[in-house]
């Protein structure tokens, strides 16, 4: 989403931007820590601790460079509006936007959370893959046929091995 922004929202949004990106810097950093302080701990084998350290590294690096890469002013607005998503900067740090852009920022950070609240709600990962699961009510009689049929789909499939 591009708004126009003034000047000093510019300068406003380049400060929040490396603010969120100091941020995240810390949040890896003490992660990274964390682990290798469990190494250090013996709580983690050494390849166990490299293993961990590297995923750990490649998922905030993932992150940072997919947010903060090629940063220019036709992204400085969905950027800021990320950060009040994460929480990473408040209300009184968007005090220097306009009320009008103040007031996209909150609806666009809300979009934000909502699409993500949707997409834990009915993604799960299975093998490695996202999928998108829906469950539906049975009923007892549903939930016994369907029984039944796998388990004569079972039985007709020993049969025809041992033919």
């Amino acid at each position: 989403m591009f708004r126009e922004l003034t000047k000093p929202e510019k300068k406003l949004a380049r400060e929040l931007v490396n603010k969120g990106l100091q941020q995240k810097y810390q949040n890896a950093i003490k992660e990274l820590s964390q682990l290798i302080d469990e190494w250090k701990d013996e709580k983690l084998d050494n390849r166990g601790a490299y293993l961990k350290l590297y995923k750990a590294f490649s998922e905030h690096d993932k992150h940072i460079a997919s947010r903060y890469d090629d940063m220019k002013g036709s992204k400085y607005f969905s950027t800021v509006a990320s950060l009040l998503a994460d929480e990473l900067i408040t209300q009184k740090d968007i005090l220097g936007f306009n009320e009008e852009n103040r007031n996209y920022l909150n609806r666009y950070a809300a979009l934000i959370n909502e699409d993500l609240r949707k997409k834990d709600s009915d993604v799960e990962i299975i093998k490695g893959y996202r999928v998108k699961v829906e469950y539906a009510d049975l009923s007892e009689e549903e939930m016994k046929r369907k029984r039944e049929a796998i388990a004569k789909t079972a039985v007709d499939s020993i049969l025809k091995r041992k033919r």
